[in-house]
């Protein structure tokens, strides 16, 4: 019986976020191909996997209190399977992870970043650590993916390291869905956009497509939920 690699994933936020959905769909993916382990405190993500997916899960909120935690488990798991793999999620995850790991024997680590190191209306302190955090995180021996290019430009800009860009993992059907004549014939169709209404969510592009959409689509109406300082 051949053994499953186990691979081990782990993220400091629960909410239901855009990396959180991403992260579930790739859980999704490779539930039944490997063994799996979720690390995240407990929320929206821990109670969707939990629900939905058969893969072992250990809430934990991944913080510097907990590094003691962390590493145990991570320890725990190489003993166990020989060599395990780490994907973190979010630069702050990565941090406590390669702190957590130093040392320790049998590890393979990779960071994935959901964000660009720096972005419009940071605060000045973040500005400063955030590109010490990657730089630090660069040489624990880790790979960096991105999931865009613009992220993934960022990070060999700071990090001064390859990066490599996995398109988000949103499920895409086999075939395009047009629109059909039963929607052409409503009074209107509603469409809408949710989230924080800031740069890095560009809601202004929502605005753009609205303006296109609407040239050929004259029921369609659009909504924006959200706050935010845009």
């Amino acid at each position: 019986m051949q053994i499953k690699r186990r691979i081990i994933f782990a993220i400091s936020t629960s909410i239901a976020g855009g990396g959180q959905i991403y992260l579930f769909n790739i859980l999704s993916f490779l539930a039944d191909r490997y063994s799996v382990l979720l690390i995240c405190p407990e929320g929206f993500l821990l109670d969707k996997v939990r629900s939905e997916l058969k893969i072992d899960t250990h809430p934990l909120t991944i913080n510097i209190k907990n590094m003691g935690k962390l590493r145990a488990i991570i320890k725990k798991e190489a003993r166990k399977h020989g060599k395990v793999f780490i994907n973190a999620h979010l630069l702050g995850t990565s941090l406590w992870c390669s702190l957590a790991k130093f040392g320790l024997k049998n590890i393979c680590f990779s960071v994935t970043l959901h964000n660009k190191v720096l972005y419009p209306d940071m605060s000045w302190y973040k500005r400063v650590l955030y590109p010490c955090i990657l730089r630090f995180v660069a040489n624990a021996d880790c790979g960096f993916i991105a999931v865009s290019q613009e992220i993934a430009d960022s990070v060999k800009k700071y990090a001064r390291r390859e990066c490599t860009y996995i398109p988000s993992s949103v499920p895409i059907k086999e075939s395009p869905v047009s629109i059909s004549e039963d929607i052409l014939s409503k009074e209107s169709v509603r469409i809408g956009f949710v989230g924080r209404l800031s740069q890095l969510k560009n809601p202004i592009r929502f605005l753009e497509m609205a303006l296109i959409v609407k040239q050929s689509l004259q029921c369609a109406r659009f909504i924006i939920i959200g706050d935010g300082e845009q």
